[in-house]
């Protein structure tokens, strides 16, 4: 039999923790910025730039990446938090805009994104020397287990066309592309973004990232064609260069 004061114990612990947590949550977000700043700096922020508000359940953080301003607003949802899912809103600003839902449940994530805007011109937040045209989407959705088997993806971003420049191994291939939309599925467990042009539908180029952390990008001929100078004769739908590295090598 428990003794009274052990009873009292055993009734109140659950209220202490529920009372630490909420301390935790509703602490500033500002507390952790000297913990943040190095992993920001290891992804290209400024170290010096980080600044963070509201609190860590509801907060801000205004910082630059290669130069560029980026804002990040969060609010985590911990009411399924006792059966092991939770998730966060997200609010991004910077070279991408974009709004985020992220769901995370025992064996996989979830991820929708919706009013996406990028801007025109230099992108090498996201790939090296790569610059590319505005892009925008309503809404994509992803779902990935833990395992980085790729399980669901839709929606498309859309682009009215401009200057894209890759760097695919050592080589610049760079062209004007007419308006087209890149379109996402899930093809034997991978995410593949096929790029087509709006008018026809002529597919242009394919990204690919496997459920092994790895990226794939085949370009086509049709693609190539839009190359100043460019003399080829093969089919336009004939995959002319295949390009695939770990994901890891990638970025900035």
């Amino acid at each position: 039999m428990l003794g009274r004061k052990q009873k009292w114990f055993m009734m109140a612990m659950p209220i202490v923790i529920v009372l630490l947590v909420s301390l935790v949550l509703h602490a500033p977000a500002s507390l952790v910025v000297s913990r943040l700043a190095p992993v920001m700096a290891a992804n290209g922020a400024d170290a010096g730039s980080v600044a963070l508000g509201g609190t860590l359940l509801d907060g801000q953080l205004q910082t630059r990446r290669q130069g560029m301003p980026l804002y990040i607003a969060w609010q985590l949802q911990l009411s399924s938090l006792w059966r092991f899912a939770y998730g966060a809103d997200l609010i991004l600003g910077g070279p991408v805009a974009l709004k985020a839902n992220w769901q995370k449940q025992p064996g996989q994530w979830s991820l929708q994104v919706t009013d996406v805007l990028t801007q025109a011109g230099d992108a090498s937040w996201l790939l090296p020397q790569l610059v590319m045209p505005a892009w925008r989407s309503d809404t994509m959705q992803f779902a990935r287990n833990t395992k980085g088997e790729w399980l669901n993806a839709s929606g498309e971003l859309v682009t009215q066309g401009g200057l894209l420049r890759l760097n695919l191994q050592g080589q610049i291939q760079e062209m004007q592309i007419p308006a087209a939309l890149l379109r996402w599925r899930i093809v034997n467990q991978n995410l593949v973004g096929e790029l087509s042009q709006r008018a026809d539908g002529g597919a242009l180029a394919a990204v690919t990232l496997t459920a092994d952390q790895r990226i794939q990008w085949q370009i086509r001929e049709r693609l190539l064609r839009l190359k100043p100078g460019y003399l080829g004769k093969n089919d336009l739908d004939l995959v002319v260069l295949t390009v695939s590295e770990p994901l890891s090598s990638q970025g900035g």
